[in-house]
């Protein structure tokens, strides 16, 4: 396993105890005095904080020695990974002075993130007030849900803001979000994203495409386990929050990799919330197929952050998450698509991707061409309309798509299965990369 991933993977730990846990633990380097380093600004932006006690950690790892020559490795890694706030709050209670090189690159990526953060809050805010007097039911998605959890909410970092609308109110809702100058962008069945100023917000009507035979029939559109919170604004129950990011993990990791946040979401989940329901979590996970792999995350969670001890399982998922960033690798990715083209027949299968590619199903081409949708006998001309605009506007995808499949291998997408099968894990039975 990477040394320096396994020192971020300690930083993080670090990071996310309590604060009490971390100056009492006697295996631990920082003691008491890692807030000392810190002026009260930079404590604000690495969310150091030393007067929360919440829960408590059941043991924090050992942080192995750090090499100050070492500090913008780990910085560099942290920014793959988007835990660059997490990263500096561990490296500040190792104990490491902020005026270490490196340090001050990561301090400015942390505050960068902290602003982001302010502004995802008050978009969110001014989004939910705008839904409650439209009349628009809202559940908030994914990492807009578990921040909720952490120390402090820009230890958790969001790409964009997941929201789940009533598809009867998808109309309004949209209107609701031109009315707030955020223009439309890309839609798909069940996703419409709205950008203002570089801020993404995505609109969903369902947890996940419908063509997902794995996992949409215990979703359906979602609001079968919502419950309301506040007027217009609804909310799950902690478990099943955890049971649907635990299904978004696995989505992405099964997609080609996933990142250390969705590791720490779930090590969240379990430390902070008082009298969380784990025979539900694992009963519904059971349903899905995905206990196994849950009892391995659940190791995982305990060699990271608890002091553990890592087995074959757990050192197999910190090499693959290791190797990628937040989202896993571009070369994961292919060999994953590659296998669930192949369908157990690895003969022929990249060939078939590029076909695939080319000329999607009717589901997929129902989704990207809405004539094909309205009247099915039409799709040969969704097909010659997709290729006039792929020759017209994305010559240089079609290139990436042929060099990619050139250098693909059939024995690098068997590899990746293995490996998914050896964590509990089948490859998925269609692209759910848009989940």
């Amino acid at each position: 396993m990477n040394a320096l991933f396994l020192t971020l993977t300690s930083l993080v730990a670090l990071a996310i105890a309590d604060a009490d846990a971390v100056g009492s633990n006697a295996d631990s380097p920082c003691g008491d005095a890692q807030t000392d380093n810190a002026s009260a600004d930079n404590k604000k932006a690495a969310n150091v904080t030393a007067d929360d006690s919440r829960c408590g950690a059941a043991g924090i790892p050992p942080v192995p020695s750090i090499d100050p020559a070492h500090i913008p490795y780990i910085a560099a890694l942290a920014g793959r990974q988007r835990m660059e706030n997490l990263v500096y709050t561990g490296l500040l209670r190792a104990g490491v002075s902020e005026d270490t090189e490196g340090m001050k690159p990561l301090l400015r990526a942390a505050f960068g993130n902290a602003l982001q953060c302010e502004r995802q809050n008050a978009d969110f805010d001014r989004i939910s007030a705008a839904f409650q007097q439209a009349g628009v039911d809202h559940l908030p998605l994914k990492g807009l849900a578990s921040r909720e959890l952490y120390q402090s909410i820009d230890m958790r970092s969001l790409s964009d803001l997941d929201i789940l609308i009533r598809r009867e109110q998808l109309e309004k809702a949209c209107e609701t979000m031109t009315s707030l100058g955020y223009r439309a962008g890309k839609v798909s069945k069940y996703e419409h994203v709205f950008e203002n100023g570089g801020a993404a917000v995505e609109l969903h009507t369902a947890l996940l495409s419908p063509e997902n035979r794995d996992f949409y029939p215990y979703f359906g559109d979602g609001w079968g386990r919502a419950k309301q919170r506040d007027g217009h604004l609804w909310r799950y129950s902690r478990e099943d929050e955890l049971v649907y990011s635990f299904v978004h993990f696995t989505k992405h990791y099964r997609n080609g990799g996933a990142g250390i946040k969705f590791v720490v979401d779930i090590e969240e989940y379990i430390r902070r919330v008082p009298g969380l329901d784990m025979e539900y979590v694992r009963g519904e996970l059971e349903s899905l197929g995905l206990v196994s792999f849950f009892e391995n995350a659940l190791r995982l969670c305990r060699a990271w952050f608890e002091g553990g001890e890592h087995d074959d399982v757990t050192r197999l998922m910190t090499d693959c998450i290791c190797r990628g960033g937040v989202f896993g690798t571009r070369d994961s990715e292919i060999s994953a698509r590659i296998a669930r083209t192949a369908d157990g027949d690895m003969r022929g299968a990249s060939r078939k991707r590029m076909w695939q590619t080319f000329f999607p199903s009717l589901d997929s081409m129902k989704e990207i061409y809405p004539f094909v949708a309205r009247a099915p006998f039409l799709l040969p001309a969704g097909y010659a309309a997709r290729a006039f605009r792929l020759l017209l506007f994305r010559r240089d995808r079609i290139g990436r798509l042929i060099s990619d499949t050139k250098s693909a291998s059939t024995d690098s997408a068997q590899h990746f299965v293995d490996e998914l099968h050896a964590v509990g894990l089948d490859i998925c039975r269609i692209d759910d990369s848009d989940m």
